[in-house]
């Protein structure tokens, strides 16, 4: 009757980067309020961070408080969505993440999921 993860929907996103001695890093602050046709349409959030190590390494991660996930025909525990990640900068326009999705194990049908992605930035 639907997906997995809910969609953002509408949705703001405030983000600040900043430069430090290990090289740059970012913290993000976003809500957003999903459309989808269930009996729980409540307002939401979510926060993120990532710190790079010297131009090669970053470390990445992400909170979504899911608070339109945890009534009705809720997949959620009402834990949220914790994801955590690790990518490497391979040069200026080829990166390759690590992450782990769902560390909480929030989501009550799939357990914690493992990706690899491949970024890349045409220039």
């Amino acid at each position: 009757e639907r997906y997995e993860s809910k969609s953002l929907g509408l949705y703001a996103v405030f983000s600040r980067n900043y430069r430090n001695p290990t090289g740059q890093s970012g913290v993000h602050f976003g809500l957003n309020r999903s459309f989808e046709d269930d009996d729980d349409g409540s307002l939401t959030g979510f926060v993120g961070s990532d710190l790079e190590f010297g131009g090669k390494l970053a470390l990445l991660g992400e909170y979504h408080f899911a608070f339109n996930d945890d009534d009705g025909q809720a997949l959620g525990k009402g834990r949220g969505y914790l994801n955590v990640g690790i990518r490497w900068i391979v040069s200026d326009r080829l990166a390759i993440e690590f992450d782990l999705k769902d560390v909480l194990e929030n989501n009550a049908r799939v357990k914690r999921s493992r990706e690899v992605r491949v970024l890349f930035v045409r220039g």
